[in-house]
């Protein structure tokens, strides 16, 4: 159990709802209803709005309104939530595993985090500040996704090597057309500049039909997979910053398939580029 402090309630704005108002949602958890994670609401067939949960309590079973869904990720068997006067209505659990502690305005967090250790020396009670808890939860996010950065790096890297791929063989098999415009009178800088601006276009062509593509897969990650293996779903929040990476990398990629082809014409004698078939 948790308890926010005497005199002090847990704001609203702490939790994300589903739908709703966290004021309103807080109001009534306060009158008696409980709120539940989306993973426990998934788990359960539990609706949007107008559900209510069924739990065994010290005094029998006890049917609880739920107030909210809200967003939660750190179990996949899903949270209920109630106010503490409501639990010790109906438990008989008095324990107590964590405690909020208000600072006082000046007082510096540390230093009342150091007073508290000294006065509580010699008991299993552990005294972190928010900001060092805050920072040692990034850090614990920082390398779960690590693998994620990995996989994206080798995502990009295949997604390259792809579009290079395809658009060299392609520029490959031109060989004898683009000696054929050689012979016509093109300068090998003009053939640089036509290579590179049809491989260019063509990559432009692919990294904006990446675009759609991605969301769609992104959008079946979120809403079907997740939602199916851990019962969360997440906010898709578009990134311009990955959009323009996608469209740099696929123009990129196909720039250089230009280059290879037009160096291994201009080695090959004309006579014979122009037997290639």
């Amino acid at each position: 159990m948790h308890r926010a402090g005497p005199g002090r309630d847990r704001p609203a704005a702490l939790f994300r709802f589903a739908e709703g108002r966290p004021t309103e949602i807080w109001d009534r958890v306060k009158r008696g209803a409980v709120v539940v994670s989306e993973p426990f609401a998934y788990r359960r067939g539990l609706p949007d709005r107008g559900g209510t949960v069924e739990l065994r309590t010290d005094r029998g079973l006890r049917t609880f309104p739920v107030a909210g869904i809200f967003y939660d990720y750190t179990t996949d068997q899903g949270l209920v939530l109630m106010s503490r006067n409501v639990y010790e209505s109906w438990f008989d659990d008095r324990g107590i595993s964590s405690l909020g502690v208000y600072v006082a305005e000046g007082r510096a967090p540390e230093e009342v985090a150091d007073a508290l250790r000294g006065a509580l020396a010699g008991r299993a009670l552990l005294v972190t500040p928010n900001r060092a808890l805050r920072a040692q939860a990034l850090r614990i996010f920082d390398r779960t996704f690590a693998v994620t950065d990995a996989l994206r790096l080798l995502a990009v890297a295949v997604a390259f090597i792809g579009v290079w791929s395809a658009l060299l063989a392609l520029q490959v098999e031109r060989t004898r057309e683009l000696a054929t415009l050689s012979a016509l009178g093109l300068t090998p800088v003009q053939l640089l500049k036509l290579t590179t601006l049809e491989t260019g276009l063509m990559g432009l062509l692919a990294g904006v039909f990446s675009w759609p593509t991605g969301q769609l897969l992104a959008v079946i990650l979120v809403d079907v997979i997740n939602v199916r293996s851990f019962g969360w779903t997440m906010r898709l929040v578009p990134s311009p910053g990955v959009f323009a990476e996608a469209l740099a990398i696929s123009v990129l990629a196909a720039a250089l398939a230009s280059v290879y082809p037009l160096v291994r014409l201009l080695r090959l004698p004309l006579a014979e580029a122009l037997r290639q078939e």
